[in-house]
């Protein structure tokens, strides 16, 4: 790869590179932060609330299988959180192989693209080339034409 593809190549991964990061943080990270952190209060709220008005032996056993249920769910919610960050941090980690691979997948491209271009442009110089071998012979042919033909009849 010469100077030019590796900077092209440079330049189109860091600006990838940019929106990826910044896509993962509004699509990934921040919905899950907001909705562990709700889910959390929620439940805290619901166990506070539970705990704080006991009144009567029934409504206790009610409240207490209450609390038991809502801290199984905080539990589960807990469990749900690490479960999201560990994947977050296998997104991480996946992410920073990834550029990697994507950087060598680019230049790549961009390679074949330059490629494409240098063929396209060599399958037109002939072309070009037969156009203007036949401007020429029509520069040539007019030119006799108007040494040959009679100064009077020069307009055709």
């Amino acid at each position: 790869m010469d100077d030019v593809t590796k900077l092209k190549v440079e330049v189109l991964h860091y600006e990838a590179l940019e929106r990826q990061k910044e896509q993962r943080f509004k699509q990934i990270i921040l919905p899950i932060i907001v909705v562990g952190i709700l889910l959390l209060v929620v439940l805290g709220i619901a166990i506070y609330l539970a705990i704080k008005d006991p009144t009567g032996a029934g409504y206790k056993a009610g409240q207490i299988t209450l609390i038991i249920v809502l801290f199984l769910a905080l539990l589960i919610g807990g469990l749900l959180i690490f479960v999201l960050i560990k994947a977050i941090d296998g997104l991480y980690k996946l992410n920073q192989e990834l550029p990697k691979l994507g950087k060598t997948a680019l230049g790549g491209v961009v390679q074949v693209e330059e490629k494409l271009r240098t063929a396209a442009d060599a399958s037109v110089e002939p072309v070009l080339r037969a156009k203007g071998f036949g401007s020429q012979i029509k520069q040539v042919r007019k030119s006799i034409k108007d040494r040959i033909s009679p100064k009077g009849k020069q307009d055709e």
